[in-house]
């Protein structure tokens, strides 16, 4: 009586890991099985690990949607803060192109990350659920939605064009990173804060260092619009997150200390063995103009599409 009762704890709990996991990545009973979304064009890999797909501007809600995303609510601070390499005057950013990137092997691992977050808040407090301004800008998009019930939201990050092939081909890759709030993944709510680290896109490349990324974006029929910017729009499993303004103690907290190790890794989550999952910076302490969302590891992030706009 007492194996089988024993056993029966067992496939029950089984049962629950596999509902977990179909409900986090819309996936079957298998917990090896991981779905690709219903809304991709291929699952085919490609020659890079990845495929992207031109997001059409005049048929899509989704375009607009991503047009939405980048507004700014304060043009007065654009082209201002401490990482601004450039100091020429614009009022507005406004979208060109935007793709979606279909990589089957970053999903996975996405999946994969997002499994063991909702595995770990089971034994964590209450969750704070986490809302961010971008939020409105894609309610009712299908392909955008997201689980509140793992705080999943959509962030941006900019990026560099040279660096542009290696995040759609590897991710975002912490160790690469670093600032402030330590050697994370910075994302942010407002395009405004993610220009500051952008860099220019001339021109179409035939020959040069960014001839791989062009032909992929720009193939024969399609034109480079000149002088863009890049950003990524990514999907972000924040589960449960800790926030600091001073970047070393958790805020509102009597001065407990926001790190466990280096910079790399958060504090304990209180009476559970696990890590914070995300840091959120709020302004009015060490920052002044945005907040900040940082993630210590890549594979909680999904680089989902990616933007080119021009500054004007």
């Amino acid at each position: 009586r007492g194996q089988q009762a024993e056993k029966d704890k067992a496939d029950s709990r089984q049962r629950a890991e596999a509902g977990l996991l179909s409900h986090a990545s819309n996936a079957s009973g298998d917990p090896c099985v991981v779905n690709f979304p219903s809304y991709w064009q291929s699952k085919n890999a490609g020659a890079h690990g990845f495929l992207v797909f031109n997001i059409r501007r005049q048929q899509s809600k989704l375009f607009q949607a991503l047009k939405r995303m980048m507004h700014v609510p304060d043009p007065l601070n654009l082209g201002k803060g401490r990482d601004v390499v450039s100091r020429k005057k614009y009022s507005g950013l406004v979208l060109r192109r935007a793709w979606r990137v279909e990589s089957p092997i970053l999903w996975m691992q996405y999946m994969a990350a997002k499994f063991e977050v909702g595995q770990q808040m089971r034994s964590c407090p209450s969750l704070r659920p986490l809302s961010t301004k971008l939020q409105q800008a894609h309610e009712g998009i299908d392909e955008m939605s997201v689980d509140s019930q793992l705080n999943e939201v959509f962030l941006l990050h900019g990026t560099k064009p040279d660096l542009l092939f290696k995040i759609l081909s590897n991710g975002l890759v912490e160790g690469f990173c670093g600032g402030i709030f330590g050697q994370g993944n910075y994302l942010a709510e407002n395009p405004c804060k993610n220009d500051q680290y952008v860099a220019v896109d001339k021109e179409r490349d035939f020959y040069g260092g960014l001839k791989q990324l062009h032909d992929m974006l720009y193939p024969a029929g399609v034109e480079h619009p000149g002088n863009v910017y890049y950003l990524l729009v990514c999907r972000v499993v924040m589960g449960h997150y800790v926030r600091t303004d001073d970047a070393s103690t958790i805020l509102k907290s009597g001065g407990k200390a926001l790190w466990a190790k280096d910079e790399r890794v958060l504090a304990q989550i209180a009476d559970t063995p696990f890590h914070y999952h995300s840091l959120v910076a709020e302004t009015g302490g060490v920052i002044q103009r945005h907040r900040e969302f940082l993630v210590f590891k890549g594979t909680r992030i999904y680089p989902e599409y990616v933007l080119a706009y021009q500054r004007h």
